[in-house]
């Protein structure tokens, strides 16, 4: 035998309400770029008074990726050994006489937590003005 209680309360609706679906969170994708870095300049007087800025990049990914960047000096002895960091770390370089005579680039490494990627700007040529 079977008994069925059914209970309502004055201003209730019977029904049991459930909310709505959500939509599942979006995908994390790696970092990847969609136009690659330009320079503001391919020579320039290696003096401190002058700037090379990145321009023109855009990444993709998601979540959106966060840049970093390393300004090389391309290494003036030999291109069997490596590049040498010129310790300089943001989307515009800084010239100096130093860097005379010698090509210049950066590597931008863009990170997410789905991934890093690196991409190389152009070199830009710091000739002797002196």
């Amino acid at each position: 035998m079977q008994i069925g209680i059914n209970i309502a309360v004055k201003g209730q609706k019977n029904s049991v309400s459930t909310p709505p679906p959500t939509a599942p969170p979006p995908q994390a994708t790696a970092p990847f770029i969609i136009t690659n870095p330009t320079l503001s300049q391919s020579v320039m007087c290696a003096n401190s008074a002058n700037f090379v800025t990145i321009n023109n990049m855009v990444w993709g990914g998601s979540p959106i990726p966060i840049l970093t960047y390393s300004w090389y000096q391309v290494n003036p002895i030999s291109s069997d050994f490596n590049d040498v960091a010129i310790g300089q770390y943001s989307d515009t370089l800084q010239l100096d006489f130093a860097y005379a005579e010698t090509n210049l680039y950066c590597i931008i490494t863009a990170t997410n937590s789905a991934g890093v990627s690196d991409v190389s700007t152009p070199q830009v040529y710091a000739t002797d003005c002196s």
